[in-house]
C-alpha cells in the first residue's frame, strides 16, 4: 500500500496485525511482512468522505458502504 487517495480517508481499519482498506477491492496489508492480499473484490466504488469501512472486533467481519449510484431523492409525502 503507497497511500489512499484523499477521499478515502475513511476506508481503513486495525485488525489484528493487518490493516484492511479499500481499494478496488478490500484489501489486507499484513503489518508484520507487508505484503498485500485482496480479500474481497467491492462491486462499486466504495464511499468517499466518509468511514465506509469497519471490522467486528474479532477480525471475522468487515462492512463496506459501496456507491451503487451518486444522488438523492426527495419523497413527498401526504399530509395526515
Amino acid at each position: 500500500m503507497t497511500s489512499l487517495a484523499r477521499e478515502s480517508w475513511g476506508g481503513w481499519a486495525l485488525s489484528g496485525r493487518s490493516i484492511l482498506y479499500t481499494d478496488t477491492g478490500l484489501q489486507a496489508l499484513d503489518l508484520e511482512t507487508g505484503k498485500t492480499r485482496t480479500i474481497s473484490p467491492l462491486l462499486f466504488p466504495p464511499a468517499p468522505w466518509d468511514r465506509s469501512m469497519g471490522v467486528s472486533p474479532d477480525g471475522r467481519y468487515a462492512l463496506v458502504t459501496e456507491l451503487e449510484r451518486q444522488g438523492s431523492e426527495i419523497h413527498l409525502l401526504p399530509e395526515r
